[in-house]
């Protein structure tokens, strides 16, 4: 951030974007066999439509619903010179960050970050 060129301009630091179901299924690859239920199933629109009219929560997600976003990160790489990390790699780091904070509990079929032939377990999810 000390590059002339950053300064007063704005940085979008983002890679890729990831359905919530393409979320559920890389942590169910890879915690599914250490014990831990990840949720997959995706709730059809028409299902959230009838649980708007009694959640205002639901209300207020029901207009994203099947919105996709695309940002432009070339400044980020250009400028900042900053190279962005896999996304997958992002959120699977994120979830043993989870479990190690002591945020989610650890299963007797844990066995931490890294674990043998964990990265092509996830690499080889498809969506």
């Amino acid at each position: 951030m000390t590059s002339p060129e950053a300064a007063g301009h704005r940085h979008i630091c983002n890679n890729t974007n990831l359905w919530i179901h393409e979320v559920a299924a890389l942590l169910n690859a890879v915690f599914g066999p250490q014990g831990y239920n990840v949720p997959t199933t995706v709730a059809p629109k028409p299902l959230l439509w009838v649980a708007s009219l009694f959640d205002r929560r639901v209300k207020s997600v029901l207009p994203h619903v099947g919105n996709v976003h695309t940002y432009d990160n070339s400044r980020m790489k250009e400028i900042l010179k900053v190279q962005p990390r896999e996304i997958r790699d992002t959120v699977i780091e994120m979830a043993y960050g989870v479990i190690e904070a002591g945020f989610v509990k650890k299963t007797p079929k844990y066995r931490g970050p890294g674990g043998p032939g964990e990265r092509q377990m996830y690499i080889d999810v498809k969506f």
